[in-house]
């Protein structure tokens, strides 16, 4: 008999975990924000796209992002796992479902968008990870980055639009990770049963 010895995070840039002091909220490091926000001029209808890869296939569970409200609606964000199109966001894969609401912490808390279907299974390789508030008003959501999170290719649109057209240019990416199964074995940890069967043998 054998097991697996693998984590369930398939992805992350999540900094480290920072407890705030006794009557705050921990949160995981964050610095500047995003603004993925409808109805403030400078952020109309703005989406945002961080791009992600995975060393191996795996069944994605949930995603987890440091976001914050700051219009304090507790409106919901849309958020999308889309493919790799020569560098930018392609079609949709899989739709996540929020859990809980966007609170209005200061630096972010970290909310859950869980993963169902068969688009959650992917495979080895480049994806999109693909935020908006599709609610029209002066809704300003904010997606934050991890301290000293690298920079990399990232993919916007004014338009309200998961799918684009997009506008790419070289930013901070945002903080995220991105939980579930591994779809292969993993490096193989025998167990003491199996060393003695071996031994055994031989």
């Amino acid at each position: 008999a054998s097991v697996p010895a693998f984590a369930d995070s398939l992805y992350t840039n999540l900094g480290p975990y920072v407890p705030m002091g006794p009557g705050t909220s921990s949160v995981y490091d964050v610095e500047n924000f995003d603004a993925f926000g409808s109805g403030l001029s400078q952020n109309t209808n703005q989406v945002y796209a961080d791009p992600f890869t995975l060393s191996t296939g795996g069944t994605v569970s949930s995603v987890q992002l440091p976001l914050s409200d700051f219009s304090r609606y507790n409106y919901s964000a849309d958020i999308y796992i889309e493919s790799n199109n020569a560098g930018t966001p392609g079609i949709i894969i899989a739709s996540l479902s929020q859990v809980g609401t966007i609170t209005t912490a200061i630096f972010g808390q970290l909310v859950t968008f869980t993963c169902s279907g068969t688009g959650c299974t992917l495979e080895e390789g480049s994806y999109w990870l693909v935020a908006l508030q599709p609610t029209t008003g002066e809704i300003l959501d904010n997606w934050y980055y991890a301290i000293n999170d690298p920079t990399s290719t990232i993919a916007e649109n004014n338009f309200g639009s998961a799918t684009g057209p997009w506008t790419t240019e070289v930013g901070t990416l945002n903080a995220f990770e991105i939980d579930g199964t591994p779809s292969s074995s993993g490096p193989v940890v025998p167990e003491p049963s199996s060393f003695l069967l071996l031994g055994s043998g031989l």
